[in-house]
């Protein structure tokens, strides 16, 4: 299910043309569990931990063979370096061991500089949550960088057998264990489901896209200027939206996550929770129909007087149409864009407002 109105506002620049200050880093570690894995309270702990130490922790849990998995996550998160078995973790993407030294890789990937800022909030609009992601670059980069988004969701709880979590540090045989809440050498093997309690659950990738998708940012990126992407996730009817939570990963060319951030959700389509906004450059961007397949028009609601540039992009973030800059008053303005010529596929409606971008996917069909 495709959405197509988009509610947006420009961050606040924190940086002057010329002189960019270290933004700061964020590091995201993906573990590879499962309540079948004995090990992998191992993995809880350590995550845990670095939740209560290190403000700059963000975890995702991914779920295998068990009901809290996602298929897609599950499968194209094998691929992770040094990933043989379970637990495991993997810093950014490129440092990855046994879960149970997340904090060392965590450390490793701390002192790393991003080229970008990253932030992220989210609102519940009926069945979908939008995922709104900025990217501010602290330098020109190019290439194929993209923006990915991931739906996490914390106190997870079930009762069937699924949810009891295997633990083989049981009767203390493999040492004392203690963390997340349990000294795990005294509790069970396995920790009923009634006493368990699961955090940083992976619930859904942003469009299934593990490395982001493809045009989500441009062919290059300018300096001290935001460049926004949405995601549009279905709603699972068994999450619970209180709990919920949305991941923004800029991914470089290489794979490798270079900078991320974290926020919360909102139910209200006023404001975005976890973006911080200056109202007076927001404007707002419609365009129907999506699919299309002959035109698609394009309302532009402005709350200043801009300058406006609209461009389409494939997937390969070559331009294939543009609308000149136009020096816009303030007001709703109306644009038709001729898509007829057109191959089939998926394109990015490039809009430029100032030193805003924003990028709208459309299908063409």
């Amino acid at each position: 299910m495709t959405k197509n109105k988009l509610i947006l506002g420009a961050l606040a620049l924190s940086l002057s043309a010329g002189s960019f200050a270290q933004v700061e880093k964020f590091v995201v570690l993906e573990e590879k569990t499962g309540t079948w894995c004995g090990f992998c309270p191992y993995g809880t702990v350590a995550f845990d931990n670095l939740e209560n130490d290190e403000p700059n922790f963000i975890g995702i849990a991914i779920h295998n063979s068990d009901p809290m998995a996602n298929s897609t996550y599950d499968s194209e998160s094998a691929g992770l370096p040094g990933f043989t078995g379970y637990p495991y973790a993997a810093a950014d993407r490129i440092e990855g061991d046994h879960a149970a030294y997340a904090p060392d890789k965590f450390a490793i990937r701390e002192t790393e500089t991003p080229v970008a800022s990253i932030d992220v909030g989210g609102y519940i609009d009926g069945d979908q949550l939008e995922i709104r992601i900025v990217a501010n670059f602290t330098e020109q980069q190019s290439g194929d960088w993209r923006l990915a988004a991931v739906v996490t969701e914390d106190h997870v709880t079930g009762t069937g057998s699924g949810y009891a979590q295997s633990n083989y540090f049981a009767g203390g045989g493999y040492g004392p264990l203690s963390g997340a809440g349990k000294d795990w050498h005294t509790e069970p093997n396995p920790v009923p489901a009634a006493d368990m309690e699961y955090n940083h659950v992976a619930r859904a990738l942003g469009d299934d896209a593990y490395q982001g998708v493809d045009a989500s940012l441009p062919a290059t990126m300018s300096a001290g200027v935001n460049y926004w992407y949405s995601y549009y996730v279905d709603i699972d009817p068994s999450w619970d939206l209180e709990n919920i939570h949305v991941v923004a990963m800029l991914v470089e060319p290489s794979g490798t996550i270079n900078n991320a951030g974290k926020g919360s959700v909102e139910s209200s389509e006023v404001g975005t929770v976890g973006l911080e906004e200056d109202a007076a450059n927001a404007f707002a961007i419609t365009a129907y129909p999506n699919p299309a397949s002959d035109f698609v028009n394009l309302t532009v609601e402005l709350e200043e007087a801009s300058a406006v540039t609209i461009e389409v992009v494939n997937m390969l973030g070559a331009v294939v149409s543009t609308i000149e800059t136009q020096n816009l008053a303030i007001g709703t303005h109306y644009n038709e864009l001729d898509v007829a010529d057109l191959t089939e596929g998926v394109y990015f409606i490039k809009t430029t407002v100032n030193e805003t971008v924003e990028m709208t996917k459309i299908v063409v069909q």
